[in-house]
C-alpha cells in the first residue's frame, strides 16, 4: 500500500520535470497565471490542478493578510474534479476576504458537483449555451397577465375575452441561445438582466510593455533559480577526502547530497 502511494507521487513530480520547484507562492505577487495544460498532461492535468488548489486553500486562512481582498479564477473547472476541499473553497472563503470565479462551457461542465457549486454562488454570468435550462432557473419567476378576445368567423369581435395570470421565468432559455458576442445573462439574488459588454481596446504599445514586464519578470527568476543550484552542485562535486594515513584516526566522510529525479 505505502509502496503504491510513494510510486504514484515519484510518477507524478517526475512527469512534471521539476516545474514545481522554486519559492514562488501565492503572497509574492499582486497576481499570479498558473496554465495547466490539459493537452501535454493529461493524466496529471486533475492532480496538478488540484495541488495548487490545495496550496491556496493552505495560503487563505494562514498566510494572506486579513485586509487582502483576493480573486481566484478557475478556467475550465471540470479539469480538477473536485473533492471535498475544493468544494469547501467556494463555500467558505468570502468570511476570508476571497471571491472565487468558476467557469465551464456547460453546466454540466462544472462537474459532478456543479449543483453544489451553483447553489453556493451569489452571481452567474451565463453566456450563449445550448443546455441553459438548469441555470436560468435560478434567475427566478415573474407573474405576468395574458389577455385574449374572441372573434367569430368573420374576424369580428365578440365582444368577449378572457385574462390569466401566467407564471414565466425572468430569463428566457430561448433568448440565452440567441445571444451574440459580448452579451450575457447576470443572474443574482433570485432575479437575471441581459447586459452587454464592451472589449476593453488594447493599443500594440501596451502589449509590446506588458510582453517586456513579463520577459524581465521571467529572466529574473531564472537567474535567481540557477543561483540557488550552484551551491548544491559545487558541494555535490566536492572531493572526498584522500584515505587517512595509517596512525591516523579517520573522520566522518560527507556524502553528496542524493538528487530526485
Amino acid at each position: 500500500m505505502a509502496n503504491g502511494v510513494l510510486d504514484r507521487y515519484w510518477a507524478f513530480f517526475a512527469s512534471l520535470q521539476g516545474k514545481l520547484d522554486g519559492d514562488l507562492a501565492y503572497e509574492d505577487a499582486d497576481a499570479i497565471y498558473l496554465l495547466v495544460d490539459g493537452l501535454a498532461l493529461r493524466e496529471e492535468a486533475k492532480s496538478l490542478g488540484r495541488f495548487l488548489l490545495e496550496d491556496f486553500v493552505n495560503y487563505v486562512p494562514t498566510r494572506k493578510q486579513a485586509d487582502t481582498m483576493t480573486l481566484f479564477l478557475i478556467d475550465e473547472i471540470s479539469t480538477l474534479d473536485l473533492n471535498a476541499t475544493g468544494l469547501g473553497t467556494f463555500e467558505k472563503a468570502r468570511s476570508y476576504g476571497v471571491s472565487v470565479i468558476s467557469s465551464a462551457q456547460t453546466y454540466e461542465g462544472l462537474g459532478k458537483h456543479r449543483k453544489r457549486i451553483s447553489s453556493a454562488s451569489h452571481l452567474i454570468l451565463l453566456h450563449r449555451c445550448n443546455d441553459p435550462d438548469e441555470i436560468v432557473r435560478r434567475g427566478g419567476e415573474q407573474h405576468n397577465i395574458s389577455a385574449s378576445w374572441g372573434v367569430d368567423p368573420g374576424g369580428a369581435a365578440t365582444g368577449r375575452g378572457n385574462m390569466a395570470l401566467r407564471t414565466q421565468l425572468i430569463v428566457d432559455p430561448n433568448e440565452v441561445r440567441r445571444l451574440q458576442a459580448g452579451e450575457v445573462f447576470v443572474i443574482c439574488s433570485g432575479n437575471g438582466q441581459k447586459a452587454r459588454v464592451a472589449m476593453q481596446p488594447m493599443r500594440p504599445e501596451q502589449e509590446a510593455k506588458a510582453e517586456r514586464f513579463i520577459r524581465a519578470e521571467e529572466s529574473q527568476r531564472a537567474t535567481k533559480a540557477q543561483a540557488q543550484k550552484q551551491p548544491s552542485q559545487q558541494q555535490a562535486q566536492r572531493p572526498a577526502p584522500e584515505d587517512p594515513q595509517p596512525g591516523h584516526a579517520a573522520g566522518p566522510v560527507s556524502q553528496p547530497p542524493s538528487e530526485i529525479i
